[in-house]
């Protein structure tokens, strides 16, 4: 947009000057009103409307077609930069996976408090997270039984939680959330929790005494992950995942996925370097993400999606909102893109040889003002109905 209005700035100046030109020559080479009605026979034809309207149109027509099939366009470079894509980076829960996890198991430390209690401590933990994981603890049965509360809680993103806990006449600091977050408080990851091996995610209870338990939870991938990213394959980009999830849930996804890279136990951090050594390579990527992990990472791509389940902060920072949680319109996004740059290019392109043409005709006195008229409308009005094809639903 910018350019083609660098352009029309650019047209519109050399414009006026040709026209005092040329209305100086008419004048001393006939004397006449002729010079008068050549000179605004030279405006009217070469009125840059058709110039103007070619990336605008094309833009406002493309972006009325995704919002009709569930994406909202937020920010006006997204459909510019996508056409541009390199690398494609996703979160994994509630991105490529459901982000509806349920826990398999949880497993506790021999000797130590009983499940029942470490839930209901886990649960007090995680009362007031809208992340995934919290939500799978907080669906858990709840122990009438055991009163407990928390206060003074603290989020470490991307990390864990940490608060003091009450429970019955007892109070102490616990912190439930990745290993090694809880180990800065319990200490080092006992025997029993550490040979764990779960293709899902693993969360990790503890305090001062220790490590308590490991809450065990899985999730599905989404039905239309698989062949999104088989398309994106098809389509020549990169496919990458990031997740602060433990490797080998991260890696047993990747490879079900068949993706081209992916970085597990990864920080908002971590996020943050990874798209910037992506950025430093020269190449342009889209980041899509649904957490508030993810807002970071998705203010620094080239262009971000957030799914509409996800988090508030997740969607108001991002380019693009899948409203219909659908991931697999990701590849149709990417082609509806490269199909507005095109429709942009052949604009600019009929724009330029109109004026190439009119120019000329005009100046030499070949085209009246009513034909100037009637050529200026005309080309116009073919921009617009050019634009106006990218309402139809190709993007299948």
């Amino acid at each position: 947009v910018e350019l083609a209005d660098r352009y029309a700035s650019w047209f519109v100046a050399g414009l006026l000057l040709l026209s005092v030109l040329v209305f100086g020559v008419w004048t001393y080479l006939d004397g006449s009103n002729r010079a008068l009605w050549i000179t605004v026979s030279l405006l009217v034809a070469t009125c840059p409307c058709a110039l103007s309207l070619a990336t605008p149109a094309a833009l406002a027509a493309s972006t009325g077609n995704l919002a009709g099939q569930g994406v909202l366009i937020g920010r006006g470079h997204a459909l510019e930069t996508l056409a541009h894509i390199d690398d494609v980076v996703f979160d994994k829960t509630g991105t490529l996976t459901e982000g509806r996890l349920a826990v398999q198991q949880i497993q506790t430390v021999p000797s130590q408090a009983a499940t029942a209690l470490l839930t209901a401590i886990a649960q007090a933990l995680e009362a007031q997270s809208e992340h995934p994981v919290a939500q799978a603890l907080l669906r858990l049965p709840e122990n009438p039984e055991h009163n407990i509360s928390a206060r003074n809680r603290i989020n470490r993103v991307g990390h864990g939680v940490t608060a003091q806990v009450r429970s019955g006449g007892d109070e102490a600091i616990w912190a439930i959330g990745r290993a090694d977050f809880v180990a800065e408080m319990a200490g080092a990851l006992p025997p029993e929790l550490a040979k764990i091996e779960h293709s899902g995610t693993v969360v990790y209870l503890g305090n001062a005494q220790g490590f308590q338990a490991a809450f065990l939870l899985q999730d599905q991938t989404k039905s239309g992950a698989a062949r999104l990213l088989a398309q994106l394959k098809q389509a020549g980009v990169r496919r990458h995942l990031l997740s602060g999830d433990r490797s080998a849930a991260v890696q047993h996804l990747a490879a079900e996925l068949g993706l081209d890279a992916y970085r597990a136990e990864a920080t908002p951090e971590d996020k943050l370097a990874y798209v910037a050594a992506l950025q430093q390579q020269g190449r342009k990527v889209l980041m899509v993400g649904d957490g508030i992990n993810d807002a970071p990472v998705l203010a620094k791509a080239d262009v971000s999606v957030a799914v509409a389940e996800g988090a508030d902060v997740a969607r108001d920072g991002a380019d693009v909102v899948l409203l219909n949680d659908d991931i697999g319109m990701i590849a149709p996004l990417l082609r509806q893109a490269e199909r507005t740059r095109t429709i942009i290019r052949e604009n600019l392109l009929w724009a330029t040889a109109y004026n190439a043409i009119a120019v000329p005709l005009a100046a030499t006195g070949h085209v009246t003002p009513w034909v100037a008229a009637l050529g200026m409308s005309l080309s116009s009005l073919l921009v617009l109905a050019n634009a106006l094809r990218l309402l139809q639903s190709k993007t299948a």
